[in-house]
């Protein structure tokens, strides 16, 4: 199972905390990554999936982390079981 702390946190560093905290993103919050509500094109899980949209290489732009280096294949596919597996803690 992955869980938020152990598995989806630390793909996050100090540099997309801060750059995405200014921009109302609270990348290092469980409880905002994983509220279950919907909102702006998403039918459920708005927060995290619409940062799952800008990590993705097919997603939104920009593209998180700003100025890359953009996450690996396997570091997406984790993050994708992890909303697949409900968005464990």
């Amino acid at each position: 199972m992955v869980s938020y702390a152990a598995d989806i946190r630390p793909l996050f560093n100090a540099r997309d905390l801060s750059c995405m905290r200014r921009k109302g993103v609270k990348l290092d919050d469980y409880r905002w990554m994983s509220d279950p509500t919907g909102g702006d094109g998403y039918d459920d899980h708005a927060n995290g999936r619409m940062v799952f949209d800008f990590v993705r290489p097919d997603g939104s732009e920009p593209r998180m982390p700003m100025g890359g280096p953009y996450w690996e294949d396997a570091q997406v596919r984790l993050y994708q079981q992890w909303m697949d597996g409900g968005f464990q803690p």
